[in-house]
C-alpha cells in the first residue's frame, strides 16, 4: 500500500517539474516540507525532504531545501573560534608578556578532550623582537611567528608570548593573527581582533619622534630565548649569502663568546655556540660581516 502511494506522488513531481510544500513562513524561517527538481529535464529527480530553510519571504520566497542547507546555515556559529589580541603600551628596551585570549565551541572540548593548535602572528619586526616562538618568517618588514600549544577549555588564555620592545621605524606596531587552526578539527572557522603595541620613552627632536627609518637587512634569531642551558642556537638572515663573526658580550661590553666563519643567508643557517659559565642576565649578540652588522638580545636564565 505504501509503495502504491509513493510512486504516483513521484510521477506527479516529475510532471510538475518542481514541487514544494509547507514553506510559506513570513519573514523567513525553518519549516517542514520538501522540494523536488528534475535533473537535466529528463528521467532524474532530486528531492530534499524535511526542514527546508527559508530566506526573506516575498512574492517568491527563496528556499534552500533539506537538512544540509540548515546545517551549513548554522554550522559556522557552532564551529567558530575567536582570538583576541590585546593592545599594550610598553617602554623601549623592556621585555614584556603578551597574552592571547580565545573563545571556542564547547563541542570541541567534550569529555575532557585536549586540542592542539597552531597560530601565526604578524607584527613590525623593527618594533618588536619575539622571544618565544616555534618558527619565524621575515620578509624584511614584518615578522610572522608560528606558535603551537594545547588547550582543554572552551575559553581562556591561549598563550603568553614574550617580546622585547625595540626602537624601530614606528612608534606603534599592529599585531594581528595571520592564521589559526585546531590541528585535529576537520571543519572550523576563525575570527580575530587585531591588537597593538605602542612604545613609550621615545626621544623627540624639535617635536618629532626620533625613529630608525632604515629597515634592517640582516637579522639574528636566538632559539630558544631565554636560554637555560650552556648551548645557544643562532640563525642569521641576510639578503645575500655571506660569512661573518658572531660575538656575545655582557652589558659592560666584555666578550663572553665568539665564533668565526658563521654563515648567513636567506635560509637562516643555524649555528650553535657553547657558552661558558655565566650569570643569569641580558647579553648582546652581534653578527658582523664586511659592510653589514646585526644585533639582538639574549636572555640567560639560571
Amino acid at each position: 500500500m505504501r509503495i502504491n502511494i509513493i510512486i504516483p506522488l513521484l510521477l506527479v513531481m516529475l510532471l510538475v517539474g518542481r514541487v514544494t510544500a509547507q514553506y510559506g513562513v513570513a519573514g523567513g524561517g525553518v519549516t517542514s516540507g520538501a522540494i523536488a527538481s528534475p535533473v537535466s529535464g529528463k528521467f532524474g529527480l532530486r528531492v530534499s525532504i524535511g526542514q527546508p530553510l527559508l530566506g526573506d519571504a516575498g512574492p517568491a520566497p527563496r528556499l534552500a531545501g533539506g537538512l544540509q542547507s540548515i546545517g551549513d546555515y548554522y554550522q559556522q556559529s557552532y564551529e567558530n573560534t575567536t582570538i583576541v589580541v590585546p593592545e599594550q603600551i610598553q617602554q623601549v628596551g623592556d621585555t614584556f608578556n603578551f597574552d592571547l585570549n580565545y573563545g571556542a565551541p564547547c563541542a570541541f572540548f567534550q569529555d575532557g578532550v585536549e586540542r592542539e593548535w597552531e597560530l601565526k602572528l604578524t607584527f613590525n619586526r623593527t618594533v618588536l623582537e619575539p622571544l618565544v616562538f616555534d618558527a619565524v618568517d621575515d620578509n624584511g618588514e614584518y615578522h610572522t611567528i608560528t606558535v603551537t600549544g594545547k588547550a582543554s577549555l572552551q575559553a581562556g588564555k591561549l598563550a603568553t608570548l614574550k617580546f622585547l620592545a625595540l626602537l624601530g621605524n614606528d612608534s606603534t606596531s599592529v599585531v594581528r593573527v595571520e592564521s589559526f587552526r585546531w590541528t585535529s578539527v576537520r571543519r572550523q572557522f576563525t575570527q580575530s581582533t587585531p591588537g597593538s603595541v605602542t612604545l613609550k620613552g621615545l626621544c623627540t627632536t624639535y617635536g618629532n619622534t626620533r625613529l630608525i627609518k632604515a629597515p634592517g637587512k640582516t637579522s639574528i634569531l636566538v632559539a630558544p630565548n631565554p636560554v637555560t642551558g650552556s648551548t645557544v642556537g643562532l640563525r642569521v638572515y641576510a639578503e645575500q649569502a655571506v660569512s661573518g663573526t658572531i660575538v656575545i658580550t655582557d652589558m659592560h661590553g666584555n666578550v663572553i663568546a665568539n665564533k668565526t666563519d658563521v654563515e648567513a643567508g636567506l635560509q637562516w643557517p643555524l649555528v650553535t655556540i657553547e657558552l661558558p659559565v655565566i650569570a643569569a642576565g641580558t647579553y648582546t649578540v652581534t653578527f658582523a660581516a664586511s659592510d653589514i652588522i646585526a644585533r639582538t638580545t639574549l636572555l640567560k636564565l639560571p
